[in-house]
């Protein structure tokens, strides 16, 4: 399973409720255009992020960036303060290969190990 937060006035999670499902990218070390895009408040993430729709549920695989997408079915949700807690079950994953990209303390690294 996984577990997202989205802000409750987000178009993010009025697509997720409609869909039923939603799909995680964790990017690649050279995904850091990616991440800086969608951490945006600005609502126009994927008009310059490159994406497909995924195998099961046609749901946005960045195809650039992505290390890993992971298409989920919402199991549960509940609201925590002004977000929403989204709980899925992964049904389908898909594998890039790139080293994964790693953000902490401000920076932005490839995970080596």
């Amino acid at each position: 399973m996984l577990l997202v937060c989205v802000h409750r006035g987000s178009g993010s999670l009025a697509a997720v409720r409609r869909r039923g499902a939603f799909a995680v990218n964790l990017l690649h070390s050279e995904g850091r255009a990616a991440a800086e895009a969608f951490a945006h408040p600005d609502g126009w993430r994927f008009e310059g992020t490159p994406w497909e729709g995924t195998a099961g549920r046609s749901l946005p695989r960045l195809t650039k960036h992505a290390h890993a997408t992971a298409e989920c079915a919402v199991v549960r949700t509940f609201d925590a303060g002004d977000h929403t807690v989204v709980l899925g079950q992964v049904e389908e994953i898909q594998m890039d290969g790139r080293p994964p990209l790693m953000y902490g303390l401000r920076h932005y690294a490839a995970w080596t190990g």
